[in-house]
């Protein structure tokens, strides 16, 4: 789901949330007053910890909002209580101290169920591995910790994301079942924001694992500029790519925007009217020719060429990234076929994102023989493509899907489509009830494939979602039922 970050306290969260329509905050660590303390002293809903952050507690904020809690945690501070506590296992070196035991995190966990917990963000990884040197002599200690927190965390229908990890985290990750996304960016406070959405090459590994990669939160708006805070004078000149990069990680999405801040057309472009994040199938990761031109100076793509695809009914939509391409490159239809799962096909239409998500004015052929010529472009901050591949189906009929979002087609929408006869395509979609959702066709009726390109009319129409939230949208009639 898509999340509003916390950046402030009660009152401004209640009212960045209201204002973003979103179902899901995610907590840094000034939740638990970590600067006070020097690291987690009580990370559960007590007025003690709570009374500079959230006085009123984060029952009563969730009461609110009526949204789910995403909190991270990160060091144990030295005088931590729960250090003092017979049946919670720690081990302590230097300046750090970690749990061991699935029990504390059991406790931790079932009282975070009374605030509505749902996400744990293990922050730190890095920092608490690398600078206890007990770790060293004593391996097996960092696996205690992660997998007894992942225990608890699966015990409580918890998700775990790991931040600032060790390759060795991620490896291990496979044993730890509520494992979901890793931290694969920095924040945009970091001195090289401006490369820290370039995320194609690292995504191929967090994914090969099992994980989802999340690129980490960003501002939807150039309007935004925070005067205090980790913040401060950082504004986002690019917008558009931070969350189109967010989408095609298939990870969450994290928009930090403050009070009034939000782009809400924006980020209404990543997710249906009731938060869920319209996605790809998989994340989109860098094509298998750029690993052959870096290490063998062969064939492949001068810059970042991500690829990935959404697969319904043994249909392939294919979504392709390009930025900083200093050379044009064909790509082949192999290349996505290739990522594409066995026996999909992708001939149909390509064409490109419109910076407006209004209509595209041209499709192109895009089939075995008439290959995607991605274009060069600069290299300047923001300067990027993104291009749309659309299947031909029975009968002419090929399906664009909502072109007003950054992934058009998604599982996490549309259930299914069906050629019925010449004259009907059948999709049947969810969302929210009492949703407008609008949906793209090209039709021909000729039978030549690359005249039917030519020749295509493209027709829209919308379906207004039932309190059940399904609907089958019958084109060209636009019939909803």
């Amino acid at each position: 789901v898509c999340v509003c970050v916390c950046v402030s306290y009660v009152h401004g969260i209640i009212q960045c949330m209201l204002f973003s329509n979103l179902p899901l905050f995610t907590c840094s660590s000034f939740w638990y007053d970590d600067k006070h303390y020097g690291g987690v002293y009580r990370w559960e809903d007590d007025y003690y910890v709570l009374r500079n952050t959230f006085p009123s507690g984060l029952s009563y904020l969730t009461e609110q909002l009526g949204v789910a809690i995403k909190a991270q945690i990160g060091c144990f501070a030295l005088t931590s209580p729960y250090r003092n506590i017979s049946d919670y296992d720690f081990v302590t070196d230097g300046n750090f101290s970690l749990p061991t035991t699935p029990d504390l995190w059991q406790y931790l966990f079932a009282k975070g169920q009374t605030w509505n917990l749902t996400g744990l963000n293990q922050d730190d990884i890095a920092e608490q591995l690398t600078s206890m040197s007990i770790i060293k002599s004593h391996p097996t200690i960092a696996r205690a910790w992660l997998t007894s927190q992942g225990i608890a965390a699966w015990d409580h229908n918890i998700s775990i994301q790991y931040s600032r990890a060790l390759p060795s985290v991620t490896m291990s990750s496979t044993s730890v079942v509520a494992a979901s996304c890793q931290l694969v960016s920095n924040d945009v406070k970091k001195s090289d924001r401006f490369a820290e959405w370039k995320i194609g090459d690292v995504s191929l590994f967090i994914y090969a694992v099992g994980l989802l990669p999340y690129k980490g939160s960003f501002f939807s708006s150039s309007d935004e500029s925070p005067k205090s805070g980790p913040f401060a004078q950082c504004v986002e000149k690019a917008p558009l790519l931070q969350v189109v990069v967010s989408v095609l990680s298939a990870g969450p999405i994290t928009p930090s925007d403050g009070v009034n801040g939000s782009d809400a057309l924006l980020l209404s472009r990543t997710v249906s009217a009731d938060g869920r994040i319209l996605k790809p199938d998989r994340p989109a990761i860098s094509i298998d020719s750029t690993w052959a031109r870096r290490v063998a100076g062969g064939d492949g793509p001068d810059g970042q060429l991500w690829t990935t695809y959404t697969n319904i009914g043994g249909y392939t939509w294919g979504y392709v990234f390009a930025a900083e391409m200093k050379d044009d490159y064909v790509l082949e239809k192999k290349e996505i076929d290739d990522t594409s799962p066995a026996g999909t096909q992708l001939a149909g239409v390509s064409y490109e994102l419109q910076d407006d998500f209004s209509l595209p004015q041209y499709f192109s052929v895009f089939d075995s023989e008439h290959p995607l010529t991605v274009k060069s472009m600069g290299t300047d901050y923001g300067s990027f493509r993104l291009y749309y591949t659309a299947p031909l189906m029975a009968d002419g009929w090929i399906m664009l899907g909502e072109i007003d979002k950054v992934i058009p087609v998604s599982k996490q929408r549309v259930k299914s489509v069906e050629v019925a006869g010449f004259s009907a395509l059948n999709v049947t979609f969810v969302g929210k009830p009492k949703e407008i959702v609008w949906f793209a066709f090209l039709h021909s009726t000729s039978n030549d494939f690359v005249e039917q390109i030519a020749t295509s009319t493209v027709i829209i129409l919308n379906c207004t979602l039932p309190d059940s939230g399904q609907a089958t949208l019958t084109a060209p009639g636009g019939v909803c039922s």
